[in-house]
């Protein structure tokens, strides 16, 4: 009799006690799309004359991915304001930047010509990144990365998610790039908001097991070693000491 692997973990934990309760990372199955629910009712009520047509609800490529993998969400409300004809955006938010020293960092960034002008862009694009700072961060087994996406189908399309794959043992930050859609006007994201898609990667026939809560004194050591590292150079990025931090991150989180 087969012996039954145990799950693969991937901790999400936070900072900031009370965003890992309040605004987790969600199953992706948990996302309800306004569109969805108007399709699935139009199929119900015209089944009969769907026998030997298409229709988006038989579609298994759409609605497989619609369930697979993770959502990140916004954990606090954004008002984003662009003008045409001006770079960059300004935004405010409900807490003050003070708030009982909850910011160890801003909560909002903006990318630049560094990063920002290399990457290709839609017609309608703002040139600069909107970067949402949060303050999840991810641990995850070894040979364990995540893929980031755009949230596929959503219902708005103001801004997207910049793609790429997370290595947790290069760096743990659950950190947000947002291609901005609207050049001109304001843009209000509440808490709770899907930004980004997320899906593991990883070479296991192994089920996988999502845990969202506060980060440990051990987890909030290493975060704060690893920004000691990062002012420890003029190097924009800590990149030049890869190596050095899978190792300190293997010594922390893996066995």
């Amino acid at each position: 009799m087969f012996k039954k692997k145990k799950p693969i973990k991937i901790e999400f934990v936070s900072r900031i006690k009370g965003v890992a309760e309040m605004f987790p990372i969600l199953e992706a199955s948990q996302y309800k799309r306004k569109w969805v629910d108007a399709a699935m009712a139009d199929y119900k009520e015209n089944r009969q004359e769907m026998q030997k047509q298409t229709h988006v609800v038989r579609c298994p490529g759409i609605f497989s991915l619609l369930k697979r993998g993770y959502i990140i969400t916004s954990w606090f409300d954004v008002a984003i304001t662009t003008k045409k004809g001006e770079e960059g955006f300004s935004w405010r938010a409900p807490m003050e930047a003070d708030h009982e020293g909850m910011y160890e960092t801003t909560p909002i960034d903006a990318q630049f010509d560094n990063l920002a002008k290399w990457i290709p862009k839609r017609e309608g694009q703002i040139s600069t990144l909107v970067k949402i700072n949060s303050p999840l961060n991810v641990i995850a087994p070894k040979g364990v990365k995540l893929l980031m996406l755009p949230v596929p189908y959503p219902d708005q399309f103001d801004f997207d998610c910049s793609m790429g794959i997370l290595d947790p043992a290069e760096s743990i930050e659950l950190n947000v790039q947002l291609n901005w859609h609207k050049e001109d006007g304001e843009v209000i994201i509440k808490a709770g908001t899907p930004l980004a898609h997320l899906i593991p990667l990883y070479d296991s026939e192994r089920e996988v097991e999502i845990i969202n809560r506060d980060a440990t004194e051990k987890e909030l050591e290493f975060i704060k070693k690893v920004n000691n590292i990062n002012a420890f150079t003029f190097s924009p990025s800590i990149h030049k000491f890869r190596h050095r931090m899978k190792n300190m991150y293997a010594n922390y989180f893996l066995d």
